[in-house]
C-alpha cells in the first residue's frame, strides 16, 4: 500500500473539497437547487425552502473546508480522524432521508453522494492502516545515525607534523 495510496487520497480528498465548493455555491445561488436535483418531495410544503437550500449550502462549505485542510495536512490523524467522521455524518444523513423520511431517492442523484462517501471511507480507512503501520511515514528514525550507516566512511587517521 504505501505513499501512493495515502498520495492519492490527498488528491481525492480535495476533489472532495472542490466538488463541496460547488454544491455550497450552487445552494447559495440557486433557490430550488436541492429539490430539482435531490429531494423527491416538496422540501417548501414541509416547512423548508431557501432555508434548506443555505443550511445545506453551509455545510457543504464546512465539508469543504474541512476536506481541503485533510488534502494539505493528510499526515495528521486527528484531522483524517474529523474529516472520516465528516464523511460517516453524511452518508448517516442520505440513509436517514432516503430510508426513514423517504424524501431522497436513492437512484440517481441520490445514489452518487452515497457511493463517493462509501468509497471515500473505505479509503481513508485503508490510507489509515497504511499510515498506523508506518510504511507512509517513519519519522522514529534518525536521519544522521542512517546517512552514516549507509555511506562508507574510512576511520580517521592521526595527524602528523
Amino acid at each position: 500500500m504505501g505513499a501512493w495510496m495515502v498520495n492519492t487520497l490527498r488528491g481525492w480528498l480535495a476533489f472532495l473539497s472542490f466538488m463541496h465548493f460547488g454544491t455550497a455555491s450552487r445552494c447559495f445561488t440557486d433557490e430550488s437547487f436541492l429539490q430539482a436535483k435531490l429531494y423527491i418531495v416538496n422540501i417548501a410544503l414541509k416547512g423548508g425552502g431557501f432555508e434548506m437550500d443555505r443550511i445545506f449550502g453551509f455545510w457543504s462549505l464546512t465539508n469543504a473546508i474541512i476536506f481541503l485542510y485533510a488534502a494539505v495536512f493528510i499526515h495528521n490523524l486527528p484531522v483524517m480522524s474529523l474529516s472520516g467522521l465528516m464523511v460517516v455524518v453524511y452518508l448517516f444523513y442520505f440513509m436517514i432521508e432516503t430510508f426513514l423520511y423517504k424524501s431522497i431517492s436513492i437512484s440517481g442523484a441520490g445514489l452518487y453522494p452515497v457511493t463517493v462517501s462509501a468509497m471515500t471511507l473505505v479509503w481513508m480507512g485503508l490510507s489509515y492502516k497504511s499510515m498506523k503501520e508506518g510504511s507512509y511515514y517513519q519519522d522514529d528514525a534518525d536521519e544522521n545515525e542512517e546517512l552514516r550507516r549507509k555511506m562508507p566512511f574510512s576511520k580517521p587517521t592521526k595527524k602528523t607534523r
